[in-house]
């Protein structure tokens, strides 16, 4: 029975260790700490940067950290933000009594230190399960966005095409398309500024106008931009722009029509 219990015991603190160490690969570590390193960059940025640069001169220290700590705190939902606010003043408030010498005098003094720590745990542990929310939400998004993909390859006469998306975040703004009409295929890249979420929004739009346009209209690669070019500047309050390229193979010639937008020059290789 002990030995039984040793093997049951051994094995639960195996099966620990190896779902809290999962996923902890060298590639993953440094593209997280990449990420977490620009959102830092960013908040100093905004925080500071951005204000001294509009001011002309550069803001005292201490003007930095409160800056930084109220750009930080509002980040947080007022709830959050009050708890947050209340673990940071217990854990000061503890330590300058410390150094004061007043620990002893004062008679809530040895409820600081918990009260401060159990607020941040608890602001933690609140955090991190919203955050685990809204990655399960990006992760759909990002099913749904690579559902929409046309499949890596098109075999149809003569013509091969083969295809590959991966975006630098989760969910992006990168469009590839492959219509196959009656009269001929189109294949279509592009890419919307920006990226996330609102960028694979975006994207979603311009897929659906562009499919809409092809099968109603059939027009030509020239006359499918420029209609795609009306419907993007037609919100003037919309900042957002589009790059892209789309070529246009006619079942009944042996030639294409190509046409680009502000996107990247295509490289041809012949052998």
């Amino acid at each position: 029975m002990s030995l039984k219990n040793e093997a049951q015991s051994g094995y639960g603190t195996k099966k620990f260790y190896q779902e809290y160490v999962s996923g902890m690969s060298r590639e993953r570590i440094s593209k997280e700490l990449t990420a977490d390193t620009d959102r830092l960059k960013l908040l100093y940025k905004e925080a500071v940067e951005d204000i001294e640069r509009q001011q002309g001169h550069r803001l005292p220290g201490h003007v930095k950290f409160m800056r930084l700590f109220s750009d930080l705190t509002q980040r947080l939902n007022p709830t959050r933000r009050l708890a947050f606010g209340l673990g940071s003043v217990s854990f000061a408030a503890h330590y300058l009594l410390g150094l004061l010498g007043l620990s002893n005098v004062v008679i809530f003094s040895g409820l600081l230190l918990p009260f401060g720590f159990i607020s941040m745990f608890l602001l933690l542990l609140v955090e991190l399960l919203e955050k685990s929310d809204v990655q399960k939400e990006i992760d759909l998004a990002r099913d749904i966005q690579l559902s929409l993909l046309p499949g890596t390859s098109l075999n149809k006469d003569n013509l091969e095409v083969y295809s590959f998306a991966h975006t630098a975040k989760e969910v992006g703004g990168d469009y590839l398309d492959i219509i196959d009409t009656e009269k001929g295929t189109y294949a279509v890249i592009a890419d919307v500024s920006g990226k996330g979420l609102s960028a694979a929004l975006y994207m979603v739009r311009m897929q659906a106008l562009v499919n809409l346009l092809i099968s109603k209209e059939h027009p030509s690669p020239k006359d499918l931009f420029l209609q795609l070019n009306d419907f993007v500047k037609s919100n003037s309050k919309d900042k957002t722009f589009v790059t892209g390229c789309v070529a246009y193979f006619p079942n009944d010639k042996d030639e294409f029509e190509y046409v680009r937008a502000g996107h990247n020059i295509p490289i041809y290789y012949s052998r």
